[in-house]
């Protein structure tokens, strides 16, 4: 019996992980990254978030193939990875775009985050053996507490950045 009991857990922990987990990048899913804004939003505490879409990738997926558009996508995921720790929320907020949830309190630090973002794309597009370059279009935010955003409202500020970012940075050939 306690076998059993043993093995029902750790068949529910694997499905509660499965459900949280994009599949295709094995970068946690919008639902997760759902449920952490709103628990930070709800203890009131400052952390950031950044917003991040992946440049052109239509072009990639039109030009090379779904494939070499999947490998874009976990190649984004990877490069994320190497600027956070484990303590941070990767997520696939959706298609071509991404969100960190991280504990950075300060806007000084969340801007140090987000270079490493871009000196990470650097050496990636330098040392990439594939056919495409990724650019990025970046919008982040420290949350504040006293603004009594909603955690709604904070994925909408962020994802507003982030599409002003990419609107003027279309003819710019340096992307973040």
């Amino acid at each position: 019996a306690g076998a059993t009991v043993a093995m029902l857990i750790v068949h529910v922990f694997a499905q509660n992980q499965d459900i949280n987990i994009d599949y295709l990048t094995g970068a946690y899913n919008r639902r997760r990254l759902d449920l952490a804004i709103k628990e930070k939003v709800r203890a009131g505490v400052r952390f950031s978030a950044i917003m991040l879409d992946i440049d052109h990738f239509k072009g990639i997926n039109d030009t090379y193939g779904h494939g070499m558009g999947d490998i874009a996508l976990q190649d984004t995921v990877d490069l994320l990875r190497s600027c956070f720790g484990l303590g941070e929320i990767i997520a696939r907020y959706g298609g071509d775009e991404f969100c960190v949830v991280s504990d950075i309190r300060d806007t000084e630090d969340l801007q140090r985050a987000v270079e490493c973002i871009r000196k990470h794309l650097g050496m990636y597009n330098a040392k990439s053996l594939h056919p495409f370059t990724l650019g990025f279009s970046v919008g982040y935010d420290v949350f504040d507490p006293s603004s009594e955003m909603s955690a709604e409202e904070f994925l909408r500020h962020i994802d507003i950045l982030m599409y002003q970012m990419k609107l003027s940075s279309r003819s710019a050939p340096d992307r973040a």
